[in-house]
């Protein structure tokens, strides 16, 4: 299933990473695949299950989210994305889970 680039809760993640979703409402631009559409599918090559970046977010008011970024998809244009407690699965850019593992590797432990 499409969504319009301008209804898809991936812009706030495209936000939060520093980027503009220049894709706008063409088709492509990110995809919520439901939980339906998802039944009886195996997952395991979507990446998720040992995600290549985990990102827990919080904005103000303590409200936070977790997002898991998985494997690329085979054209290696999109990367699979779940959010903790979203059933849907998500397509987005791959830019926004590389800007998270590049943020990673630049802390320090604590």
């Amino acid at each position: 299933m499409f969504t319009p680039a301008s209804l898809c809760f991936s812009n706030g993640l495209i936000e939060l990473a520093g980027g503009i979703n220049v894709f706008r409402d063409r088709p492509g631009a990110s995809v919520e695949i439901t939980a339906e559409e998802l039944s009886g599918v195996d997952t395991r090559p979507f990446g998720l299950d040992e995600p290549v970046v985990v990102a827990t977010l919080a904005g103000s008011g303590g409200r936070g989210l977790t997002v898991r970024f998985g494997a690329l998809n085979p054209e290696g244009f999109l990367q699979y994305m779940r959010i903790d407690g979203d059933p849907k699965l998500y397509l987005m850019s791959r830019f926004i889970g590389a800007e998270w593992l590049a943020a990673l590797e630049g802390v320090t432990a604590r």
